[in-house]
């Protein structure tokens, strides 16, 4: 009988860290690889009709698992309000994440996000029960939405889709989406970024059509935005835009001229901004972030506990987001200005602002 190896030996014979990092990244060039050929095999049958059933099979697949998710995490929900919310800003970030991560592996990613951010709701401040239980009940529409999606128009059903995480794809919104042509300006820009990837959202207001438009790119490794888009600039461009209920976000199909902006097109007063917002979310109730423009605001600071606000020529206001705004503030020299931003519902992120007819970003970026 042949006597075992001690474990000792084979920890003195293991291969040194730096063969084991090197087959580490040979095995993910292997995988890329495969990737790639599986992408040329499933490209190659695009069109052909076993191609079509097996995406029709896939489909259904990711249907059901989509379906568990939910399951899950409508028990989850409903024992979050039979146990209520007191306590929940001690549970800690574990809780919430423990949830997110079924939802990802359910294959249902926007959800998993919205379960990420009302995680960050408990404690944030002194209404947060409010908050949440807003939250959590734009979150149960959201889920009973799904389960009747056979029962909404198309646009608002592909709004439900997307927001679950079943996402189009930029070929397919450029060949079949709704293609919009005007003189667009960049009323501003804001850049999130972590250690892996930067998101750049450019909103777009529209002179002739009314129309405002989100364009968004992603960025990774370091590596430039594909389409560089300055704030301030009017473009003369056809977009074409994701389907939708209330559709935002659109890819550029192609720009014939580009210019500086002299003024911010849809600039109206408080009043204006919330009669568009409250339309928009009539026609699609998850709206998360909306473009606004308003004419003629002064920016006013907030005392010690109070958060600036925007002051219309009627004495209407606005609240800003939360920190200071002293470059809004310089820019105006405490004149109205126009200003162009991000309104969440609660408050505005000033991202450009428009004096005299010159532009000037409130917002510029990381460095």
């Amino acid at each position: 009988m042949f006597a075992t190896v001690p474990d000792a030996f084979n920890s003195a014979i293991a291969e040194p860290e730096w063969v084991a990092s090197w087959l580490a990244k040979r095995g993910e060039a292997a995988e890329r690889t495969q990737a790639k050929r599986q992408a040329g095999v499933e490209a190659a049958t695009e069109t052909t009709p076993e191609g079509a059933r097996e995406r029709a099979r896939r489909a259904g697949r990711r249907d059901e698992r989509v379906l568990g998710g939910i399951e899950g995490l409508q028990r989850w929900l409903h024992d979050l309000a039979r146990n209520g919310l007191a306590g929940l800003e001690s549970r800690g970030a574990s809780f919430w994440e423990a949830q997110a991560a079924r939802l990802v592996d359910a294959q249902a990613p926007g959800l998993a996000r919205r379960v990420r951010e009302l995680g960050e709701i408990p404690g944030s401040r002194r209404d947060w029960p409010a908050r949440l239980l807003a939250g959590l009940g734009r979150l149960e529409l959201l889920i009973h939405a799904y389960r009747r999606g056979d029962k909404l128009s198309p646009e608002l059903a592909s709004d439900v889709r997307h927001l679950i995480g079943f996402n189009a794809r930029e070929e397919d919104v450029l060949a079949r989406g709704q293609v919009v042509r005007d003189r667009w300006t960049v009323i501003g820009q804001w850049i999130e970024e972590d250690e892996k990837v930067r998101a750049q959202r450019s909103w777009l207001a529209g002179e002739e059509t009314g129309r405002f438009a989100l364009f968004l790119q992603f960025s990774f490794g370091g590596a430039p935005f594909e389409r560089a888009l300055a704030p301030g600039t009017r473009i003369e461009a056809e977009l074409a835009f994701w389907p939708g209920a209330f559709p935002l976000r659109a890819l550029i199909k192609n720009v014939d001229e580009t210019a500086r902006a002299e003024s911010f097109p849809l600039a109206g007063d408080v009043e204006a901004l919330h009669a568009r917002y409250a339309d928009a979310l009539a026609r699609q109730p998850w709206v998360e972030r909306f473009p606004a423009v308003l004419k003629g605001v002064v920016p006013v600071p907030g005392g010690a506990d109070e958060r600036w606000r925007l002051v219309d020529r009627v004495e209407r206001s606005l609240p800003l987001s939360k920190g200071e705004h002293w470059r809004l503030l310089a820019v105006s020299g405490g004149q109205p200005v126009d200003v162009g931003g991000e309104w969440d519902g609660e408050a505005l992120l000033p991202l450009g602002a428009m004096s005299d007819g010159r532009f000037e970003a409130i917002w510029e970026g990381p460095a």
